[in-house]
């Protein structure tokens, strides 16, 4: 009996901590559906069906990924080089998911965090990292990912089905969405961190330096890595995390 009861408590918890993840991705899923929309609109505009854009949103879920290989599709170009294309662009991943690792409950499964992985992105990073708690519960992460899909799919369902028509200056503004979505989940984290904000400063520098100086030439995926990896050091340097003896 007593068993019982611990299992409906857990069980509670993580139902809990499930639905935090839900209310904490809602102000994110609002700033997908336009991006969606505009991606739909776009790739409607270069004469793809609509059943594979919404394949595309379905099974990329990138936003950034998406709307490069819809313009590289109309080029004709090699499907190699479209994959190849694609992969360094989100090659950041790598960096999220491995500080993610970290982050996410030791006990979870590898089939759970397999899951978990299919949906990481900036945003969802931001989120799991600004827990105050050392680890995150899983269930955190599956309540994010759960309605930032939905919410993504949904909004390329509808620009794809039912939005037959939408002038390209208001297809390009509604793109402009997604900066101001990460601009409300940095801005909140810097105004609280001076260790955010130092991090960022340097992070925004290496960004502006290897996208602008003459001699650099990188990929706008090259250059988030890079900078990443500035950053992170940087911090790393900056801000060193102390280690006690019985951790």
């Amino acid at each position: 009996m007593e068993e019982t009861l611990e299992l409906k408590k857990v069980k509670a918890s993580r139902n809990a901590v499930f639905f935090e993840g839900v209310r904490d991705s809602l102000p994110i899923s609002l700033g997908y559906i336009p991006v969606a929309i505009t991606f739909a609109l776009i790739s409607k505009s270069y004469g793809l069906p609509n059943h594979i854009i919404v394949l595309m949103s379905m099974l990329v879920f990138s936003a950034t990924s998406q709307f490069i290989a819809v313009n590289l599709l109309t080029l004709a170009t090699p499907y190699p080089e479209i994959i190849l294309t694609t992969f360094i662009i989100n090659a950041k991943n790598f960096l999220l998911s491995s500080a993610l690792s970290q982050k996410i409950e030791p006990s979870t499964s590898k089939k759970l965090r397999s899951l978990i992985s299919c949906c990481i992105g900036d945003e969802i990073f931001i989120l799991a990292t600004a827990r105050k708690e050392r680890h995150v519960d899983s269930a955190y992460f599956l309540g994010v990912n759960s309605i930032l899909y939905i919410a993504y799919a949904a909004g390329t369902i509808v620009g794809a089905y039912f939005i037959s028509d939408m002038s390209p200056e208001i297809a390009t503004s509604l793109g402009i969405t997604i900066y101001a979505m990460f601009l409300s989940l940095l801005v909140p984290a810097v105004k609280k961190s001076r260790k955010a904000l130092v991090i960022s400063i340097i992070s925004i520098l290496a960004s502006i330096s290897l996208s602008y100086l003459p001699s650099m030439s990188l990929s706008p995926g090259w250059v988030v890595i890079i900078a990443a990896i500035a950053a992170a050091g940087a911090g790393a340097f900056i801000f060193p995390v102390e280690v006690h003896d019985n951790e």
